[in-house]
């Protein structure tokens, strides 16, 4: 590649071979491979003399990956009232209980339970959904204290 220097009055002429650098490249201390990578993430924020400058020594514009498309929610959750998702983890709780006899669930204990009306085996993260229940008690309905009350909940 060659550019007439000096408007060719001198008859000078400078020639270069262009190497786009890399992520790691460092010229005279500075990243310039770094640089580049700036660039091309902020493509549509240069501008379009920016962008030529870019495309004429070698730089790629960056290819529009297609958005992924996050599948919708399926399985035993979708669809889920909160009535239905509180019965779940008292359903939990009160198997947790009835088998070690108090409700001091470790944070990270996971308990397999029947899921009320027929929904199948469901894995709750009972330690998770016993703390948050005790941080909400005060959102919580007389009917769900009561309930949870039954089951041997300690609130403090």
């Amino acid at each position: 590649m060659g550019a007439d220097v000096g408007g060719g009055a001198a008859g000078l002429v400078a020639v270069w071979e262009v190497v786009v650098p890399g992520p790691g490249a460092v010229y005279r201390g500075v990243a310039i491979g770094r640089w580049v990578e700036r660039q091309v993430a902020g493509w549509e924020r240069l501008n379009a003399a920016q962008r030529e400058a870019l495309l004429a020594v070698g730089v790629a514009a960056p290819v529009a990956e297609p958005v992924a498309v996050r599948p919708a929610v399926e399985g035993p959750r979708a669809g889920r009232s909160r009535d239905e998702a509180f019965a779940v983890g008292l359903a939990a709780a009160g198997a947790f209980f009835t088998r070690e006899g108090h409700l001091e669930v470790p944070r990270g204990h996971v308990e397999a339970v029947d899921v009320p009306g027929g929904g199948g085996v469901e894995e709750v993260r009972l330690g998770v959904w016993v703390i948050n229940t005790r941080a909400r008690r005060g959102k919580l309905t007389g009917e769900r204290i009561a309930a949870l009350d039954a089951i041997g909940m300690r609130w403090t």
